[in-house]
């Protein structure tokens, strides 16, 4: 995994916990990557036909970041994730996965508005697909929520339903957070508001992890966290995955979650 930028900070050895270090999870995501990552694609495949729906895992892309998310549970045994963008379901199964694999008892909440429609693909009501993938194989660890992450932006890819708004925001007031995971609205607002909103749910005693997709693909995305990294300066580690759609992994420092207030808005609304 290239490192694009070293933060003077090395986040992993101040939690004193070799398991959260973030090279040492970037070079776990790569090694298991080369060996097992088709495996997974499999399996995820085949749980998507015992709920009646043809799924086929993209090996050119989704391999990859399936499997990064599959790994970075695994390692830092993620019991609290929460996930912004819920599509179809797959990046949630291989969390499940990982959990279910590791005896965690823990749970996925992910957030989606549930639109018919998303722009650019050719799936109907692909949350639909989603929900009924996890009623049939993980009733127990996959929740969905049905709303707005923050709120509505990003016209280009969906259209924008009445849904409930600040679902994100509600989430990280009642939860301390393993592993965040933004990939839902990929405006710069929706990805910055993510970020900023989603940090403060991280647990100070955890990995501490944030996991950014499509940071290669999708600028609006990379510029959110290059201005959120910014404003946190060297309280947080970063690297990044540089090829196809690619991800972004980001390590916040522990005195970024201390005395921290109830989350609030970056935003001021109109």
């Amino acid at each position: 995994m290239q490192t694009v930028h070293k933060a003077a900070l090395d986040a992993g050895q101040v939690a004193g916990k070799s398991a959260y270090h973030l090279d040492l999870l970037c070079h776990e995501i790569r090694a298991r990557w080369d060996g097992s990552s088709l495996g997974l694609c499999r399996r995820i495949e085949g749980i998507y036909r015992a709920s009646g729906f043809s799924m086929h895992v993209d090996r050119d892309d989704q391999q990859f970041y399936l499997s990064a998310l599959y790994t970075l549970v695994s390692q830092v045994r993620a019991d609290c994730i929460v996930e912004t963008g819920t599509f179809v379901g797959c990046s949630a199964v291989a969390m499940a996965c990982a959990q279910d694999d590791q005896g965690l008892a823990g749970v996925i909440d992910t957030i989606d508005p549930a639109p018919r429609q998303y722009g650019g693909f050719d799936v109907d009501d692909p949350v639909a697909v989603a929900t009924t993938v996890f009623g049939a194989a993980f009733p127990e660890r996959i929740r969905h929520h049905r709303g707005y992450s923050v709120r509505p932006w990003d016209r280009s890819r969906h259209d924008l339903p009445t849904a409930p708004i600040g679902v994100l925001q509600h989430l990280v007031r009642s939860r301390r957070i393993d592993l965040l995971v933004i990939d839902g609205d990929h405006s710069y607002l929706g990805a910055y508001g993510d970020l900023e909103i989603g940090h403060q749910g991280l647990r100070i005693d955890g990995p501490r992890l944030i996991f950014v997709h499509d940071y290669h693909s999708i600028s609006s995305v990379r510029r959110a966290v290059r201005d959120w990294r910014r404003r946190h300066g060297d309280r947080v580690a970063f690297r990044a995955w540089p090829e196809r759609s690619g991800f972004a992994l980001i390590q916040c420092h522990p005195g970024m979650l201390a005395d921290r207030p109830a989350p609030e808005s970056p935003f001021t609304w109109s």
